[in-house]
């Protein structure tokens, strides 16, 4: 397989962090490096997000949620696209609609039952299924980032594509990266204040809210470690 073209986040993204390396944000960059540097492959770094989903999945056992399933590519673009809304996607992620929008085989039976005996574990189910919708529009956002860059540095005279041509696009990412991740971290924690007033409504064991916390920070840094290791080792 052909090697991706390594021009973005490389060595500004190394030296900004050294720069900065007192900022919250620059410290978790740090960690994304090393991770980044210990493994030969991003698909090292992909078993290891595949990994980290399990914190949650073994999180919500003792909760009556039923089977929760990401979204697939094609439903990731049609979300991007304005084709699936965030309410059709919580609906498929929760196991209720099909992609046509017609209900999935028992969901009537599971919903009904949910609303008699655990409507508090309905309620824990649809904010996990807003969590993998933002994590679906996340790391959308990223790739399309990554494309755009890529795309403007080939766009470049060839005597203008330099070292200081990539630091440049690479500052630029930056940049853009950071009020993504910031506006991903304002949606997630209005989420886990809504579980949190939904747990301690039902008396409900909060331990959910520190694997939620856990998983979304290990999945920013393997995140951000899966584009380095692609474009900077």
């Amino acid at each position: 397989m052909k090697k991706p073209l390594k021009i973005t986040l490389t060595v500004v993204l190394i030296l900004l962090i050294a720069a900065s390396a007192l900022a919250v944000w620059q410290r978790e960059n740090i960690k994304a490096l090393f991770i980044a540097l210990k493994y030969s492959s991003p698909d090292e770094i992909s078993t290891l997000i595949d990994e980290n989903d399990k914190i949650i999945s073994d999180a919500l056992k003792e909760y009556n949620t039923g089977e929760i399933t990401e979204l697939d590519e094609q439903q990731k673009k049609n979300l991007e696209d304005g084709i699936l809304s965030e309410e059709d996607a919580v609906d498929i992620i929760l196991g209720r609609k099909k992609d046509d929008g017609t209900p999935s085989k028992g969901a009537s039976s599971s919903i009904a039952g949910s609303k008699n005996n655990s409507d508090v574990d309905e309620k824990i189910s649809e904010q996990i299924a807003k969590m993998y919708i933002l994590k679906a529009q996340y790391t959308s956002s990223l790739e399309g980032l990554r494309s755009s860059i890529i795309s403007e540095y080939k766009a470049l005279p060839k005597d203008q594509q330099t070292k200081a041509s990539k630091e440049a696009l690479g500052k630029k990412a930056l940049g853009i990266v950071a009020g993504m991740e910031s506006s991903c971290d304002a949606s997630v924690n209005a989420i886990i204040s809504e579980l949190k007033s939904i747990l301690s409504s039902a008396g409900r064991d909060m331990s959910l809210i520190s694997s939620i916390q856990t998983a979304y920070n290990n999945e920013k840094q393997l995140k951000k470690a899966y584009y380095i290791n692609m474009y900077v080792k």
